[in-house]
Parts: structure tokens; sequence; C-alpha cells
């Protein structure tokens, strides 16, 4: 289909062009929504969080992005047979995945607020109208609450060595109360 692309006179066959480009989009969106539906697989399981960070030591995908289709995986209101209503980009369906409410999400979906060619912005904004609604009908939204530097653990490489299974699974119970684990570049997890 490539050498079809330009015609003779070497202008673009645009009805090729077309069905050709619009064919690989449509698969691009395919791939984003499994995606979310392999991380929903696997979102919770031991090994989680190493995944994450070997996509990103691999350079398969950046520890944002990840973030960003765990939260769109996480919302069960996105679903892959809604694909063909929802925005193609992953930015924009990531503040899509900020809408929890069903009635809002449905009514959105119906009305064309969320569509598959909402713009980022326009998501943001209606994202950001309804916080301001709750805002203004629960009188304040609580302040997102400032993470602080709790601790600094060091340890000789030989003490690791010896407990690191008992180190990596406290660390990991931590993680569990919400504490964010970061691990220096010289540990070595496996």
């Amino acid at each position: 289909m490539a050498n079809e692309l330009i015609l003779s006179n070497n202008e673009i066959n645009i009805d090729v062009a077309c069905e050709a480009i619009g064919h690989e989009w449509k698969t691009t969106i395919n791939a984003m929504f499994n995606i979310v539906e392999l991380i929903r697989k696997v979102d919770g399981k031991k090994g989680f969080r190493e995944l994450q960070e070997e996509l990103d030591k691999r350079g398969i995908m950046k520890r944002s992005v990840f973030v960003m289709f765990k939260s769109i995986a996480e919302n069960h209101l996105i679903q892959t047979n809604l694909k063909e209503k929802l925005p193609s980009s992953y930015n924009t369906l990531y503040y899509v995945a900020k809408i929890e409410d069903v009635e809002v999400f449905e009514s959105a979906i119906k009305n064309g607020t969320i569509s598959s060619d909402s713009r980022l912005e326009d998501i943001k904004n209606f994202v950001n109208s309804l916080y301001r609604e709750e805002k203004d009908e629960y009188g304040s939204i609580k302040p997102t609450a400032k993470t602080i530097n709790l601790a600094s653990i060091k340890v000789s490489p030989s003490d690791f060595r010896k407990n690191k299974s008992a180190i990596l699974s406290y660390l990991q119970q931590l993680e569990q109360l919400g504490v964010v684990i970061k691990l220096g570049k010289d540990v070595d997890k496996k």
C-alpha cells in the first residue's frame, strides 16, 4: 500500500493515504486500550512495582506514562467497548479517568462533552469545573497533603545481602501504607 500513496505525477493519492493512516491510527487506539487491559490484569499482583520500573529502565514506557495508564486502568468506567466514544489520546483519557461519578461520566458521553475527538484542554476544563462545583457544594475541598521526607535508610552492602528479602519485604509493606519508596540506583532487587 505504501507504493500506492504517491500517484505517477508525484501527487499524494488522498483516498489511499487516508485509508492507510486511518487504519494505523485505529491500530494505535486499539493498542492503547490493550495496554489498559494488560495493566488491569497485573495491577496489585506481586512484582507490579518492579514491572513499572523495568519498563522504564528498558526504555519501553516512561514511569509517568505508566502512571497515567495505571490511572486509566483503575477507573472501572473506562471500558474497551466504549473506545469509539472516548478520546484517542492517553493524555486526554487520563483526565477522563478522573471522573468517577457514573452519572456524570455517562451524561458527558451522551451529550458529547467526552467524545473520540475531545481535546485535552476541553477535558481538563470539564474535569476542573466538576471539582469547582464539588468545592462550591461542600464548602471546600481538603487541600492535597504535601509529602514529607520521612527517612533515609542506609545499610552496608553486606548487611543488605544478608537481609535482602526481609528489607525488600518491609519496604513493600510500607508502600502498601502509602509511603513512597525510592530505591537507590545501587539496589539490586533480584
